[in-house]
């Protein structure tokens, strides 16, 4: 039985490809390869990120504006099991699409700082 048969009984999906030469194929022809959880958004956020030459600060820097009183708002989009795990004190979870609606809640004047 072909891969994207197995895949179509197994899942449901009906239009499955499987690319020729697999992941290495894909690497070889220059595409970049995500790995880990929530890749789309991870992609996504890279494109994003790169393409628009998003700023960034450091976490040392982040930090610094945190102890000093700034006007900040660290808004974080990961899982919820990653924003639990992994972020900082200060930080507000608003994962995916809620971001979009919760802004204008979430940052109290034009003139903050979001991290």
């Amino acid at each position: 039985m072909q891969s994207s048969l197995i895949v179509e009984e197994r899942t449901g999906y009906t239009d499955v490809r499987v690319l020729d030469g697999g992941i290495a194929a894909w690497e070889a022809a220059g595409y970049h390869l995500y790995s880990g959880v929530h890749v789309p958004s991870k992609a996504f956020a890279e494109v994003v990120e790169h393409g628009g030459e998003t700023p960034w600060i450091s976490a040392p820097t982040s930090k610094g504006l945190i102890d000093n009183g700034a006007d900040i708002r660290d808004l974080r989009q990961p899982s919820y099991e990653e924003y639990h795990n992994n972020s900082i004190p200060t930080a507000v979870s608003v994962p995916g699409a809620e971001l979009v609606y919760r802004f204008a809640d979430l940052v109290p004047s034009p003139d903050t700082t979001v991290i």
